[in-house]
């Protein structure tokens, strides 16, 4: 199995997962924030460090031909986007958030972007999303997942609306608590989640079966017991239980359960 990351934040996500799994997986990940690599290698065990390559690059300037690169030389000459089997994008969702007391800062009523920085972040997005489709030429029967807190915004955005139409591609919903599996630990929070997928969806393949992820009915294993409640929270509210622990960790609040990708 060889992947690529874009946006990888922690590596906890589709890289732990498939370090994990495949003894002989093989990743590739990219991430603008300075020191990449040292930030990763913090948030993954030291048995996985020859496995996995870090590029330090701004999403908005990764080429296909910088890409290319890339593959050649970290998994060797041959290799080019037809070796790629997994694709996971964590793009950023500040501006993307429904989570703003009043209007957003970012975006118009219609999610259309109104700050720079969200005009920023769509031309990201797009970018990443037109050369996720150029390696997908070359290897369709790979998976790719891309994943964003729910909100209004992320459907509305161009891309994901034009790979909506396209064969093979579906957007889904899971909250993290109730999809985080034995090896995730815990405690988790509700959290849902919109998860943009190709090649996930069996019918895509000519199977009737349908993708789906668990979304939490406040049944989920991480509640506090005799009550409804989360033990863990994204948010401060005046109605928070004594025993709920509100997770101030922006980092933190980004990791996505490895389950998800199982």
């Amino acid at each position: 199995m060889r992947g690529l990351e874009f946006c990888v934040g922690t590596g906890t996500g589709l890289t732990l997962t498939l370090l994990r799994r495949y003894r002989r997986a093989r990743m590739i990940v990219y991430d603008n924030r300075q020191h990449a690599e040292h930030f990763v290698r913090q948030h993954l065990a030291p048995k996985y460090w020859s496995r996995v390559d870090v590029e330090e690059i701004d999403m908005a300037r990764l080429s296909a031909k910088r890409l290319r690169r890339d593959i050649e030389r970290h998994w060797g000459a041959g290799h080019g986007f037809a070796s790629v089997t997994h694709i996971a994008d964590g793009h950023p969702c500040t501006t993307l958030s429904d989570a703003y007391h009043g209007p957003s800062p970012h975006r118009h009523q219609d999610s259309t972007p109104k700050s720079a920085k969200a005009k920023g972040d769509d031309h990201m997005f797009e970018h990443t999303l037109r050369l996720i489709e150029k390696v997908l030429r070359e290897a369709p029967t790979a998976l790719v997942v891309i994943e964003n807190p729910r909100s209004k915004a992320f459907p509305r955005l161009p891309g994901v609306q034009r790979v909506l139409r396209m064969a093979g591609w579906q957007l889904t919903v899971g909250s993290h608590c109730s999809n985080a599996d034995e090896t995730d630990g815990g405690p988790w929070p509700k959290k849902n989640t919109m998860y943009l997928t190709y090649g996930a969806e069996s019918k895509a393949l000519g199977d009737e079966r349908d993708f789906e992820l668990k979304q939490c009915k406040y049944d989920c294993p991480w509640l506090i017991d005799g009550t409804g409640r989360h033990a863990l929270v994204l948010c401060t509210n005046t109605d928070n239980l004594d025993e709920q622990r509100v997770e101030g960790n922006a980092m933190r609040k980004g990791v996505v359960p490895t389950g998800v990708f199982k």
